[in-house]
């Protein structure tokens, strides 16, 4: 069964992150073009930056 995680922004400071998503997913030659919803989109660049980011820091905590 799935997880649920609510993200909550400051417009002003991030802008509006919804409307990057949605304009992600109308791009052609990008890997999510064309996605079932921003969810998918939001978990698939969350997870890739999570990824990079603890990588990061546990490569610096040597």
């Amino acid at each position: 069964m799935g997880k649920c995680l609510q993200i909550y922004y400051d417009e002003k400071r991030d802008g509006n992150i919804r409307e990057m998503i949605q304009e992600l997913r109308k791009i052609k030659n990008s890997p999510y073009y064309r996605r079932r919803s921003d969810s998918e989109i939001s978990l698939m660049l969350l997870s890739k930056a999570l990824k990079s980011e603890i990588k990061r820091f546990k490569n610096n905590d040597i």
